[in-house]
């Protein structure tokens, strides 16, 4: 392609980029270089418009793909607000008793999970078709750069208009991202709030000695308190397979608050008292990685009291065996990390 002289107006070029004709003048020795380098521009521009051509449909395809994605959006974000707003007349249902709240606590729990699956997905979505838009959007600047080179393309302007258009998908594209991830942040910080005065509801309910029993479990334990239940643990022969204890069905729950109970005799009566297992019943404590401890021996009574208060004690759930010997009712047992 043939490069048209550098010394024309100012004026002139604006006017052929608006899309006006402007008169051209040639003096009679340039007549004929004028011709030469006229006609190569003009196979020039007939190649550059069929590649014009294509780049347009496929720009035209990408903007319908961007329109259909970002309604799709919009409709996500209208049902998710719409559920945000259902989440919040179920949380003020969970004020009215202790049971019913800890269940819509867990309720929102696994909504919120959901959301965030939704959120996170959503945005690679959004992640991935910027990076696209912005790929299309350099391949349009080097196509309008190499039309501006031929100022005499009939697709120059409409070229010109869909790069306009692909830079205010994108500017739309990183506001919206950014509303949502505001929108995300403020339901979190709600949601702690719910939680913590969930918390606080359940806490009201502790005895004066530290504790709460429970016929069934809470959904969740709450911040401080350690959860005390019967299971069984897994045992091939003589030997402790590792793997999540088997609680007992019939089993009741026992919360007691942490710091009320670093002593391990004090923490035996009151299992002993509330569970009716009868004084002096509870006798050894093991780790699921730990030796037996036999509370009777002096030597490991200190172990015990030791153990029980940096580390035992330190754990949301400890039990109680119910299984045969050795692992049975007089133990007192938790899983080690």
């Amino acid at each position: 392609m043939s490069a048209k002289p550098n010394n024309e107006p100012t004026d002139k070029k604006n006017a052929t980029q608006a899309g006006t004709a402007v008169p051209e003048t040639s003096s009679p020795e340039g007549s004929g270089s004028e011709d030469a380098g006229s006609d190569e521009c003009s196979s020039d521009c007939s190649s550059d418009s069929m590649t014009t051509t294509d780049t347009t449909c496929i720009s035209e395809t990408s903007l319908v793909d961007a329109e259909k994605m970002f309604n799709g959006i919009l409709a996500d974000m209208a049902r998710l607000r719409m559920e945000n707003q259902k989440l919040g007349d179920s949380l003020a249902e969970a004020k009215r008793g202790e049971d019913h709240a800890v269940q819509k606590l867990t309720e929102i729990e696994d909504e919120n999970i959901k959301l965030k699956k939704k959120l996170n997905e959503m945005e690679q979505r959004g992640g991935a078709r910027l990076f696209e838009i912005e790929d299309e959007n350099i391949k349009l600047q080097e196509k309008l750069n190499e039309m501006e080179q031929c100022r005499e393309s009939r697709d120059f302007v409409a070229l010109k208009g869909k790069f306009d258009g692909l830079e205010k998908q994108i500017l739309d594209i990183l506001e919206n991202l950014e509303r949502k991830e505001q929108s995300f942040e403020d339901y979190q910080a709600k949601m702690e709030k719910l939680q913590s005065e969930s918390h606080q509801q359940i806490l009201g309910l502790v005895t004066d000695d530290g504790y709460v029993f429970r016929e069934k479990p809470l959904k969740m334990i709450p911040n401080g308190m350690i959860q005390v239940s019967r299971a069984k643990v897994h045992v091939s022969g003589n030997h402790l397979e590792d793997g999540p204890l088997r609680e007992d069905k019939d089993s009741r729950f026992l919360y007691v608050v942490r710091d009320q109970y670093k002593d391990f005799k004090t923490f035996n009566s009151l299992v002993e008292s509330v569970l009716e297992l009868g004084a002096g019943h509870l006798k050894f404590l093991k780790g699921s990685k730990s030796n037996f401890l036999f509370y009777n021996n002096h030597d490991d009574r200190i172990k015990i009291d030791y153990k029980w208060e940096k580390e035992a004690s330190q754990k949301d759930r400890v039990y109680i065996l119910s299984g045969k010997t050795p692992y049975n009712s007089d133990m007192v047992y938790y899983v080690e990390e």
